[in-house]
């Protein structure tokens, strides 16, 4: 009898981002990044496994004998809950005969178990305080350090201490000769105040994961030991090629972002030695970067343009494209970075729906953004019905943005192109800044009260068109507004030119 084991770092976004302050953040995803991959292995050594593959904070190993399990299990957690207070880690493990059980059934029986026990938490309530501790700012849990005349817990000081090394993690996604920034002061630039919080997640990757199993499912043409080793070298295979073409994308992004110097020092007036991004999750297909407002939809663009342009090889004979959906959440530099993360997940959701709402078997690269000015009230859908999605003195309704937009759809108007193309046409005109902002206003009364404002100030040859497509003052048939968008943006937006 052999045994899979599975682990999981849980709430991992929660126990990253519960803090303001960018040196924790960055301390708590290398705190996690060491637990999966260096903690983890070992022990896995030291006990005679293997691991076969790690994604997204979770980790499958293979033992082969079940006092090995046992062993690992009680050393791996121990060393986890002792030194890594705020660390909520699930264990299971599955047996199974190789001679007899196909491995990938097992593997799916381990994830349900996980699932069920992460269902249960019946450790969650206890005691963590006697009342007569000074609390941590950052996660309300009792002080155990003092910290530059702050009272801190012991989770802050770890992840403080962790965020030491944070020049040997994530230094194979920087370009030569740059350094990242350690707080969000040095992302936000000179002259605005804004961050950009941005959430990429590869889309379908459960329907890959199901064409990967069909594809290698067992066929009796060999031993069903024989397959299942097999298997399990295809699913490890299968693992690293979708971390390495994320990585490789994130890796292509940042190149393109260090080749523009004019973008980094005369217009965001950034330490020419430092590069405006910060990676907090780098996970198989989930990534979350930190950089600076007026450049977090363009990284995101040029992320989904690399990642798109990658195959998935799924067998000897199958290989997909890779698209994902990014969300950008555009907000102060001190403004809580939990609800910023939160937003910019929401934006990245709301992408897929449209995806799933326009078509049912095809699938895109799409991108959705929201500016916070000030305190953000209710869901993203709530906001986008309130304030975006209107009726006019009519009763008609009208949408005042085409977001999300696709990347790589060419049949589809809500598109980044057209994004930026609008961007464009109001940028070479010679309309009044005031007087763009003052339209912005009147769009938002719909598309007759924005006719009368366009034809009074003889703006019809601007409104009327963008590039191929006729529009009525600013409006398609269906009445969505294709410039609204690029209003809003346009004090916030800068273009990265990449050299062809």
């Amino acid at each position: 009898m052999e045994y899979i084991v599975l682990s999981e770092i849980s709430r991992k976004q929660d126990f990253i981002f519960r803090s303001n302050k960018l040196k924790e953040n960055i301390g708590a995803s290398i705190i996690i990044k060491y637990i999966t991959e260096e903690l983890s292995n070992k022990y896995v050594t030291q006990f005679h496994g293997d691991v076969i593959y790690e994604a997204g904070g979770k980790v499958l190993y293979r033992f082969k004998e079940l006092d090995s399990v046992k062993n690992f299990v009680r050393e791996f957690s121990k060393e986890v809950v002792i030194e890594f207070s705020g660390i909520e880690l699930f264990i299971i493990h599955q047996a199974f005969d190789p001679k007899v059980d196909e491995i990938s059934t097992i593997i799916d029986e381990a994830y349900k178990k996980l699932e069920r026990k992460k269902s249960e938490r019946k450790t969650t309530a206890r005691q963590i305080s006697f009342g007569l501790h000074k609390i941590c700012h950052s996660t309300q849990m009792p002080a155990t350090y003092i910290d530059g005349g702050k009272p801190i817990s012991s989770e802050i000081h770890k992840k403080i201490e962790f965020s030491k090394k944070h020049e040997s993690y994530f230094s194979n996604l920087l370009p030569k000769g740059y350094k990242y920034p350690l707080e969000f002061d040095d992302l936000k630039g000179a002259e605005k105040s804004f961050i950009a919080v941005v959430y990429i997640d590869g889309n379908q990757m459960g329907k890959k994961l199901k064409l990967f199993k069909e594809l290698h499912r067992y066929t009796g043409e060999i031993s069903l030991e024989q397959h299942n080793e097999m298997y399990l070298h295809k699913l490890a295979e299968f693992s690293q090629n979708i971390a390495d073409a994320y990585e490789e994308a994130f890796k292509e992004m940042t190149n393109v972002l260090s080749r523009d110097q004019q973008l980094l020092q005369e217009k965001l007036k950034i330490d020419q030695a430092m590069l405006p991004i910060r990676p907090l999750i780098v996970a198989g297909d989930d990534i979350t970067y930190v950089t600076n407002g007026e450049i977090g939809i363009e990284t995101a663009r040029i992320f989904l343009e690399k990642l798109s342009s990658k195959h998935l090889t799924i067998s000897d004979t199958e290989n997909i494209p890779l698209n994902a959906s990014a969300g950008v959440a555009i907000v102060k530099s001190h403004y809580p970075f939990s609800k910023a993360y939160k937003l910019a997940e929401e934006l990245s959701e709301n992408g897929k729906r449209r995806i799933l709402s326009d078509y049912k078997e095809k699938d895109f690269s799409i991108l959705d953004w929201h500016i916070v000015y000030g305190e953000l009230s209710g869901s993203l859908q709530q906001i986008r019905k309130q304030y975006y999605q209107l009726k006019d003195t009519e009763g008609t309704p009208f949408s005042l943005t085409m977001k999300p937009l696709y990347l790589n759809n060419k049949d589809s108007f809500r598109s980044y192109s057209n994004f930026k193309e609008s961007l464009k046409n109001i940028s070479k005109s010679d309309v009044a800044r005031s007087k763009l902002k003052e339209l912005r206003e009147v769009f938002k009364e719909g598309p007759s009260r924005s006719k009368v404002f366009i034809e009074i100030n003889q703006l019809n040859s601007l409104f009327n068109y963008l590039g191929n497509m006729q529009l009525t003052n600013g409006f398609t048939t269906d009445h969505v507004c294709l410039y609204f968008d690029a209003i809003e943006m346009m004090d916030l937006f800068i273009e990265i030119k990449e050299e062809k």
